[in-house]
């Protein structure tokens, strides 16, 4: 009993040593710097776009593989230019050559082939959609009214937004060229956008005609 118990307060012992070193270790690796250190003032979270994107990607993603031949895969999701995911001796990072205690972990990109939706946004999509013209993209407000201009005063982004829709949403009508416009839906990752029947032919047409409105095409609204 008391050998078995002196076994294990030694490994218990060890243990604690070896984190203890483990974290001296973490500390002595990074060296003493004088800069002196700044307050944050504010933090501010955007959306990069695609040419930011691939500024700070180390590695073109081209296969879903991770291991070839036993191996990191270039090009794959376990490429080593994005760090290392295990303890194997000798194996550290392509991009900052250090192993997996140090190195951060770095991203890469996936080159699509077509413009799509981010999934966080596409609400947001289909509001600004309801603000602009379908055939020619311009904001379907009079920009000389009173209404307009005060909507311009609305300094918080999603009121303005809110109020704009708000402004467009009885709109039925590209005033300016006299064509309908549709009533945008969305359906998962797809922007539907629905014209109403055309006159006189309620009951001949089932239903109006339905455009699927593609990421590209939202973008050039």
């Amino acid at each position: 009993m008391h050998a078995t118990s002196a076994c294990i307060a030694r490994q218990v012992l060890g243990c604690r040593q070896s984190a203890a070193l483990g974290s001296m270790t973490m500390v002595d690796r990074f060296t003493y710097s004088s800069a002196p250190v700044k307050r944050v003032k504010a933090v501010q979270f955007s959306v990069w776009d695609p040419d930011e994107i691939r500024k700070y990607s180390v590695a073109k993603i081209e296969s879903s593989d991770t291991y070839e031949k036993g191996l990191p895969k270039p090009g794959g999701l376990a490429d080593l230019r994005l760090g290392i995911m295990d303890r194997t001796p000798g194996s550290v990072c392509t991009t900052d050559g250090a192993d997996s205690r140090d190195c951060p972990g770095y991203f890469g990109h996936i080159e699509l082939a077509q413009p799509m939706y981010h999934c966080g946004f596409i609400k947001t999509i289909v509001r600004v959609l309801r603000c602009v013209s379908y055939h020619t993209s311009k904001l379907l407000v009079d920009k000389t009214t009173d209404k307009y201009n005060m909507g311009l005063r609305i300094r918080n982004p999603e009121s303005r937004l809110r109020y704009f829709v708000g402004m467009c949403a009885s709109k039925r009508m590209d005033e300016s060229t006299g064509n309908p416009q549709p009533k945008y839906k969305y359906d998962a990752m797809k922007i539907i956008a629905e014209f109403d029947k055309p006159k006189g032919q309620e009951e001949a047409v089932e239903q109006g005609e339905r455009k699927f409105v593609s990421g590209r095409a939202a973008a050039l609204q």
